[in-house]
């Protein structure tokens, strides 16, 4: 059997290691692959006894997403692994009553006190009114109220925007990403870039008003804990600090790769999704 990096393979003797995908060419006869529920495994080409797997039979979300290049960690926890521990630490699944305390209601919090404060007609009158001060004063309080944004990314925004040509920056490029008519990567790309020229170019601000108020569409980033649920499923994150739609884009795929994994717990909107990202970052090595 000719193999060669990203093939889709089966190990009849292994039913319950699921579908694997080929990581590199073939080499001194063995081959490394990474299978969907086992991780990855270097196989002998002369005694490992794999099946080829082609079409839609091939295709499979999670490991769409496995990223080839990455080493291979111990504790590489696949999606039915990575359901069962959430139910063992939440039994009733995203609607058990430690999830919603812990994970799911904190962001309601955060999302009510944002529709109370950045309210459209709020917010766009106080741009035409040039009350530029008062948008940010608001903004300010929404995420002094939320764990989403960082400490130190909540002082640099807090230091830019005591000076006020960065305030006026600062409220129409708010108002435009929450209620702007651009498509979306339009939308990240100008108030990233505002954020970048105000010296406050950080994802936890990049991300998390966004998230707060359409938690159907966005997921916010928080770089440390991100990495580490996706490092833990092996994703394709491809993180860069710098604030790049591709970067953002590649955590959307990452919530939808994990909406489709927890499925059977019917996830809401990407404030459970967020929750689950928490919660694989939060397993002990």
């Amino acid at each position: 059997m000719e193999l060669h990096r990203d093939d889709r393979v089966r190990m009849p003797a292994k039913p319950e290691w699921g579908l694997g995908r080929v990581l590199q060419e073939p080499a001194a006869g063995k081959v490394s692959v990474h299978f969907l529920e086992a991780g990855e495994k270097v196989l002998s080409l002369k005694h490992a006894q794999m099946e080829p797997v082609e079409g839609d039979a091939a295709r499979d979300i999670w490991l769409d997403n496995v990223d080839l290049d990455s080493k291979s960690t111990p504790h590489y926890l696949g999606p039915r692994e990575a359901l069962s521990s959430f139910l063992v630490k939440y039994p009733g699944g995203l609607r058990d009553a430690r999830f919603l305390s812990e994970q799911r209601q904190p962001l309601e919090n955060s999302r009510a006190l944002l529709l109370e404060l950045l309210d459209r007609d709020d917010v766009q009158g106080f741009v035409q009114a040039e009350k530029h001060g008062e948008v940010c004063d608001r903004a300010m309080r929404v995420i002094s109220k939320t764990n989403l944004v960082l400490p130190s990314d909540r002082i640099a925004l807090s230091r830019a925007l005591k000076v006020e040509e960065n305030r006026v920056r600062f409220a129409p490029a708010l108002g435009d990403l929450l209620y702007g008519t651009e498509e979306p990567d339009i939308r990240f790309k100008q108030f990233a870039a505002m954020l970048a020229a105000i010296g406050a170019a950080k994802w936890t601000l990049a991300t998390s008003y966004s998230f707060l108020r359409y938690p159907e569409e966005h997921m916010v980033m928080r770089p440390a804990v991100t990495q580490q649920a996706a490092a833990r499923c092996r994703f394709q994150l491809d993180y860069r600090p710098e604030l790049d739609r591709r970067t953002y884009g590649r955590l959307l795929a990452f919530a939808r790769v994990l909406r489709d994994a927890m499925g059977s717990l019917a996830p809401a909107d990407h404030f459970d999704v967020q929750g689950i990202v928490g919660f694989l970052a939060d397993i002990p090595s």
